[in-house]
């Protein structure tokens, strides 16, 4: 094989030691086990994960607009109820104008001319909008389908049963085209064809069904979602039908119309959902349902507000119109009562006056029948008197009588005129406020709707031109991204040609330059690396051995603290709890026990004891107790035999001897000693523990070292079974092909590869010359079999 590359000879021996002891380039470190992939394989790697993220977003989008159109659907449903409703109102109203062009039974029946068009009368407020073509709709569903998952020609079918029309038809495509949008709306999943027409039918009688009421709209959502439950169920103490727990969100999300509505009512289907699991159930029963209305009333005025919302303009508007007319119904009735209460009223003020007149014609009747008699006497009392006094006295009579009557005359109109003039004023002030009343009711509601249909349009103007303003800016720096892109692409390329000229055009002079010294300078090199080799090599070792040994004396170390402080803190809990005990029922015969075993311990033995063996005195109290037995030290003419024993408390340092301790002090003593016992105990549990830790780590160490060195025994197999193989193969000259010599440099590493044919079984192989420092085994040669790198021999 030829060479076609070699050191330079000016390197010093220090970068020839540096280049050969090298750790390995981090580029070889990424390579995975089976050897670098190819080009192609990197290729069909990135365009298969392009075109999964492709797919994912596709998927996002998918499901992104199937919500959006699901919170749309009631543009949807208010085009279908209402062209189904015009279309089954204007065949109800051809019927009955045919049944009125059916002659009459008796014949020669005056005909009855029509009036004057009649007033817009309101509907009874009790009769209800429904359609008999829903009814209709829903029992066709219900008997006619299997489960509550159909398609949309499942749907047509139903719907052109229930209606008795033929959805293909011209006349009726406009009821099929608002099917399939209504269709497409409930379509939740992208990948499904079925909807659930439960959803539909609940939505629907939200539109038709409005009047009855909340409950009994809630009624009709509940016995379309609901299946009876088993007569062997352990529910039957609530009623006879349920509905599961994963039907019950759809069930309350009915009338929502967005994502805000929908938060609304989430946290009454959470609570609804936990009492369901609180039990271990997996539906809701009937009763449980009804009782959780009763305790929370905010949940049927949600479902009101949100069936009054999802209501269209003109249907909220017949209802306020028809609470208007009754309104004014009720207004005009109330008006006559007034007034006829008013007539009456007059009625009865005036009827003594007539009786009034007829007294006064009665008194002018005995006046006169008084006058005739005054007549008969007159002559008599002319007779008597003079004429005059007579003549004053009638003419004053008159006088009185006609001015009384003028008089009363003059009072009565004054007082009629009053009465009805002031009822007139108040009725009149009372419509005048009653009318401004309504007027400004009016105004303000329909400023109010006007406001909010305004606010409603700039809303979605807004958000349509943010819309169209983030997608334009996204469009912008996709397009700013790929040119980046392509440009990076140009440069990196250029560069790498670049490099790829330069390596080329230093390999020929290298070659040039050290052909001379190559025989020279082989031996020393040779040695010069082993020795260096040799040497770092063991310095690696030892300080790896050094490096095992202090880190494993640190993990020691690092492991005892622990344990230490665990001991400490062990000891802390236990005293706490155990002290918290001994104030308990239960302790009080174990704290008498231990006291008379103290109190009953004779002073001589524990003297005796502590002389024997004053370190190992367990037996009296346990080691580590605060209180601890000591032997008096002799002083004056206390002699060794005369010492004494006492109790020392090693932390508050209170003494007590021996043969003076009462048994309130030994109580005291005896609740350290219980205290110190179940120290001893848990440090002793925990003792076992840590053993038992000690013993895991080691047995991890060691098979970590037995896994190690049999991973490097098969490494050192692989490599000389590779120079056997490498060996083995007969030696061959090629037939060198010139063009075929390809250069490649990455990251400062030069690939020399030789492409040439052979006379053996094997049609094509490559020699690679691996020129770079940074790599291991420098100067290596390796020859590119079927996809593979085979070590074929050492070069200089």
């Amino acid at each position: 094989m030829q060479f076609v590359g070699c050191i330079d000879g000016s390197l010093r021996k220090r970068d020839l030691k540096r280049r050969l002891t090298s750790p390995p380039a981090p580029i070889l470190q990424k390579l995975p086990v089976g050897g670098a992939r190819r080009l192609k394989d990197r290729r069909e790697e990135a365009i298969v994960r392009q075109f999964e993220q492709q797919v994912h977003s596709e998927l996002q989008n998918q499901h992104q607009q199937c919500r959006e159109r699901f919170l749309n659907r009631w543009h949807h449903i208010r085009n279908l109820y209402a062209v189904i409703s015009e279309v089954m109102t204007a065949r109800t109203e051809a019927s009955s104008k045919l049944k009125s062009k059916l002659p009459l039974p008796a014949a020669g029946a005056p005909s009855v001319s029509k009036g004057p068009t009649e007033p817009l009368t309101p509907a009874p407020l009790h009769k209800l909008t429904s359609m008999a073509w829903l009814i209709d709709v829903a029992r066709e569903f219900r008997q006619g389908v299997a489960t509550h998952l159909v398609t949309i020609p499942k749907t047509e079918i139903v719907f052109g049963t229930a209606l008795h029309l033929s959805l293909t038809s011209a006349r009726t495509s406009q009821i099929a085209s608002c099917l399939r949008g209504v269709f497409q709306a409930f379509q939740q999943q992208p990948e499904s064809c079925t909807i659930d027409y439960r959803e539909l039918l609940s939505a629907i009688f939200v539109l038709d069904r409005w009047r009855e009421g909340e409950k009994k709209m809630v009624a009709r959502w509940f016995h379309e979602f609901a299946f009876p439950l088993a007569e062997n169920s352990a529910a039957i103490g609530d009623m006879k039908m349920a509905i599961r727990g994963h039907d019950l969100q759809r069930m309350l999300f009915t009338a929502c119309g967005d994502e805000m509505d929908e938060a609304k009512m989430q946290p009454f289907v959470t609570e609804l959902l936990a009492a369901m699991t609180q039990r271990g159930r997996s539906y809701i029963a009937e009763k449980t349902l009804w009782d959780y209305s009763d305790t929370h009333p905010k949940l049927l005025e949600t479902i009101k507000k949100l069936c009054w919302k999802r209501l269209t303009d003109d249907t909220r508007l017949d209802f306020y119109r028809d609470v208007y007319l009754h309104a004014k119904e009720r207004f005009i009735k109330e008006d006559a009562r007034v007034r006829i209460e008013k007539a009456l009223s007059i009625w009865r003020t005036r009827e003594p006056r007539h009786r009034f007149a007829r007294q006064n014609r009665q008194r002018k009747q005995e006046m006169h029948a008084m006058v005739l008699t005054a007549e008969k006497h007159r002559n008599s009392s002319l007779l008597r008197f003079t004429f005059r006094p007579w003549t004053l006295f009638w003419r004053s009579m008159q006088l009185i009588h006609a001015a009384a009557w003028k008089r009363s005359e003059r009072h009565d109109v004054h007082r009629r005129q009053k009465r009805s003039w002031s009822s007139w004023s108040t009725f009149h002030e009372q419509a005048k406020v009653r009318r401004a009343y309504c007027e400004k009711t009016a105004t303000a509601f329909i400023a109010c709707r006007h406001q909010k249909i305004l606010r409603s349009s700039i809303d979605t103007w807004l958000f349509h031109k943010r819309r169209q303003k983030d997608v334009a800016a996204a469009d912008i720096r996709g397009r700013q991204l790929q040119q980046d892109l392509w440009l990076q692409e140009q440069i990196e390329a250029e560069s790498a040609q670049m490099e790829i000229e330069d390596k080329l055009s230093a390999a020929v002079a290298a070659k040039a330059r050290a052909s001379a010294e190559k025989g020279r300078r082989r031996s020393f090199i040779e040695a010069t690396d082993r020795v260096h080799a040799n040497r770092k090599l063991q310095k690696q070792k030892e300080e790896r051995i050094q490096y095992k040994a202090n880190r494993e004396r640190t993990a020691e170390l690092e492991a005892t603290q622990a344990w230490a402080a665990i001991r400490e803190q062990v000891a802390a809990e236990v005293r706490s709890t155990t002290l918290t005990w001994l104030d308990t029922r239960d302790a009080k015969d174990q704290i008498q026990t231990e006291a008379n075993r103290i109190f009953e311990t004779d002073a001589k033995w524990i003297r005796n004891e502590l002389n024997r063996d004053a370190e190992n005195s367990a037996k009296i109290l346990p080691k580590g107790c605060r209180w601890q037995v000591f032997l008096e030290a002799p002083h004056g003419i206390v002699t060794r035999k005369l010492t004494k024993a006492f109790y020392l408390n090693t932390v508050t340092y209170e003494k007590y001897w021996c043969d003076e301790v009462v048994l309130e002090e030994c109580e005291g003593i005896a609740r350290e000693v219980i205290v110190q016992r179940r120290i001893d105990e848990a440090v002793a549990r925990l003792n076992e523990k840590q053993k038992e830790w000690d013993l895991q780590r080691r047995q991890n160490i060691a098979a970590t070292r037995i896994q190690m060195m049999f991973r490097c025994r098969q490494a050192r197999l692989t490599k000389a079974f590779a120079a056997g193989y490498a060996s083995s193969m007969p030696e061959e000259k090629p037939t060198k092909i010139k063009s075929n010599v390809k250069i490649g440099v990455k990251h400062g590493c030069c690939w020399i590869v030789d492409k040439f044919h052979s006379r053996n079984p094997i049609s094509t192989a490559s020699t690679l010359f691996i020129l770079d420092d940074r790599l291991p085994y420098y100067g290596t040669k390796y020859m590119v079999v079927h996809h593979r790198y085979v070590p074929a021999r050492r070069i200089v």
